[in-house]
């Protein structure tokens, strides 16, 4: 299968099937809120201290603001951190892109983070693409499981506060990261916060999602349109359903 297409994989429970959901509200269970926690501008980053891909130290002191990598102890005026998996195609785009931005913005320090996988997947990840910057190997780790889902970026100014946050990539995300960095290098505030890319939550309307299968190409559609929920074959047949679990993978 190839990898670089997005995928949707969609489990729906039908309306004729014989699960149903109660009407009965004194049967039916409590209600319960969920909470989605999102990063916010200004909040502090925190520290880590991991290995790199060399073995050598690579870590972050938020009360200092310093950065040490490569045997090195720097201040910069912004930090960049690229939480990855080494088997993500999008990771690796997102990784060729902070390569150039490496090469032209002095003073900005970047660095990798590995959630995911082990120390020669990511050394692999770094010879592939060319990576010049410090990769770590945080996988398994309480720092990763709490600041690397859905592969963020992050960008961190001289006071170790967070002033940029992304998941997923697209090619113009780097002119963002050139306008941050460059904001934070001139004593500036930050004039962008993030990438603009749209989150749903809980109690919005879920909009129409239209691709093709990966099976035989035909159009897949799912949409609320009517005030039902809907699913449209690319043969031409409809199916309404209760609920809808949809997966998604960018790789």
């Amino acid at each position: 299968m190839d990898r670089t297409v997005l995928f949707l994989l969609i489990v729906l429970a039908a309306a004729s099937h014989s699960v149903h959901c109660s009407r009965d509200q004194s049967t039916a269970p409590a209600a319960r809120e969920v909470e989605i926690s999102s990063r916010m501008a200004g909040e502090s980053f925190p520290s880590f201290s991991f290995l790199d891909t060399e073995g050598r130290p690579l870590s972050w002191t938020a009360a200092e603001a310093t950065l040490e990598a490569e045997g090195k102890s720097t201040m910069p005026s912004a930090l960049i951190v690229h939480v990855f998996q080494p088997d993500c195609g999008a990771c690796r785009e997102e990784a060729k892109a902070l390569e150039a931005l490496s090469r032209e913005s002095g003073g900005v320090a970047i660095v990798g983070l590995a959630h995911r996988g082990e120390k020669g997947a990511a050394e692999t990840f770094k010879q592939e693409i060319g990576v010049s910057y410090p990769l770590g190997i945080a996988t398994g780790t309480d720092w990763a499981r709490t600041w690397g889902r859905g592969d963020p970026t992050y960008i961190v100014n001289r006071e170790s506060r967070l002033v940029f946050e992304q998941t997923g990539f697209e090619a113009k995300d780097a002119q963002l990261w050139r306008d941050v960095v460059t904001d934070l290098a001139a004593g500036r505030a930050a004039q962008v916060t993030g990438s603009g890319r749209k989150s749903l939550k809980v109690g919005e309307e879920l909009p129409t999602i239209e691709l093709a299968s990966l099976v035989d190409g035909r159009p897949l559609r799912l949409s609320a349109d009517s005030g039902e929920l809907v699913f449209r074959t690319g043969d031409g047949r409809e199916q309404r359903y209760r609920a809808s679990i949809g997966f998604f993978s960018r790789y």
